[in-house]
């Protein structure tokens, strides 16, 4: 999914809200999904973080705070692969 600022945006900061609410609305309806097993969630959720990430980045040199944001969604990220690499090992041994 490529970002895309609209036309009927009224400011570029508003068009970066949008965006960023998109994610994050991702996010909810991906960690709300039932039928999605948790590393399913787990993967959607890291990718919508680095989406985040990249539209940051995409402002920073007009967002004094873009690096804490930066930082503070890279912290979910791992503690996202945390969770993964639980999973990965559970699965691993589950199956020996």
């Amino acid at each position: 999914m490529g970002y895309r600022f609209t036309a009927n945006a009224t400011t570029m900061t508003e068009s970066v809200r949008q965006i960023a609410a998109s994610e994050f609305d991702h996010v909810r309806r991906t960690l709300a999904d039932k039928a999605l097993p948790l590393d399913r969630k787990v993967h959607e959720c890291r990718k919508s973080t680095k989406r985040l990430r990249a539209l940051i980045r995409l402002v920073a040199p007009v967002l004094p705070e873009a690096r804490s944001e930066i930082d503070a969604l890279s912290d979910a990220a791992g503690r996202l692969s945390a969770m993964r690499d639980k999973g990965a090992v559970l699965e691993t041994l589950s199956g020996a």
